[in-house]
């Protein structure tokens, strides 16, 4: 409530900022009705801010709760893709996604207050089997759950059945490829064989 209220102080103080947030919360809204007329497959909750586009397609369930906004970044806003019609996607509520990717087969779940720069979530590896001529070795979809409050950095990746516990912070170019992640932990490396506890971080940065 206190963030909300600061920020509607700060719009009201600044006409440019009001504009800029009204012209998000139309182009928001156009999305939500567009989306709810030409697919039963795909909700987005309102109030819901596109600052930048937003691509939603394919035969499953996409799923987007309040308060969500889409940023510019080096990949444009907000793009999911399911290749499949048990594919199930669902972000949850005041997440902001800019330049975030998903490409799901099975399951991918995204929690509450996540903020996610440049970077990639699939839960299988995209493989055209019938195409591929070894169809009966290729690694099927593994769901991808991501808690709430995680920050994935630029460039950083969460691949086939991840799990990230609460409050973690995926590092620039980081990866996880099936691992799972406990609560409050910095990730790094690609794949990401380190992890190092948030608050043992800011000790080591108060004993500088």
């Amino acid at each position: 409530m206190r963030r909300t209220a600061s920020l509607a102080r700060k719009a009201w103080d600044d006409p440019h900022t009001a504009v800029r947030v009204g012209k998000a919360l139309l182009r928001g809204s156009w999305y939500i009705v567009r989306y709810s007329l030409f697919s039963r497959r795909i909700k987005i909750s309102f109030p819901f801010k596109a600052y930048a586009p937003v691509t939603l397609k394919g035969p499953g369930t996409i799923s987007i709760g309040k308060g969500c906004s889409v940023y510019w970044n080096v990949f444009d806003g907000l793009t999911v893709v399911t290749l499949a019609k048990e594919a199930r996607v669902s972000i949850g509520k005041r997440c902001g996604l800019g330049g975030l990717t998903i490409r799901c087969s099975s399951s991918v779940t995204l929690g509450d207050n996540c903020l996610a720069a440049n970077s990639l979530v699939q839960d299988g590896l995209m493989v055209n089997q019938k195409q591929a001529g070894y169809a009966d070795r290729i690694p099927a979809p593994q769901p991808i759950v991501i808690g709430d409050n995680v920050w994935l950095c630029g460039q950083s990746g969460v691949v086939r059945g991840s799990r990230i516990g609460n409050d973690c912070v995926l590092s620039r170019g980081s990866m996880t490829l099936g691992f799972e992640i406990g609560e409050f932990q910095l990730v790094m490396g690609s794949p990401s064989g380190a992890t190092m506890p948030i608050d043992r971080l800011l000790a080591l940065k108060g004993n500088l």
